[in-house]
């Protein structure tokens, strides 16, 4: 996180494992990703090379051009106390 956002993080635990073709994704190939839920322990939110901004936004408030797959983890990661979910959906 730190890396990509200026942020320190705590790791609580796996959301959930995403497969973007079953998010009807137009990437050229598949991939899955990872997705933790952390808590924030310290930096400062700072822009890099692969970040063009880091915005802290409630989960009520996302912006309209995030993708399904983004909403998804995010929703997830929000309601996420237990076992990971299983990303697949149709």
């Amino acid at each position: 996180m730190r890396e990509e956002t200026g942020l320190d993080v705590t790791l609580e635990h796996l959301v959930g494992v995403y497969d973007n073709k079953s998010f009807a994704s137009v990437a050229a190939y598949q991939f899955y990703i990872c997705c933790f839920r952390a808590r924030i322990t310290g930096g400062v939110a700072t822009p890099s090379k692969e970040t063009l901004e880091v915005v802290l936004t409630s989960p009520d408030a996302m912006p309209e051009d995030m993708s399904l797959l983004q909403r998804t983890m995010v929703l997830d990661s929000r309601a996420a106390v237990g076992d990971a979910v299983e990303a697949v959906y149709q």
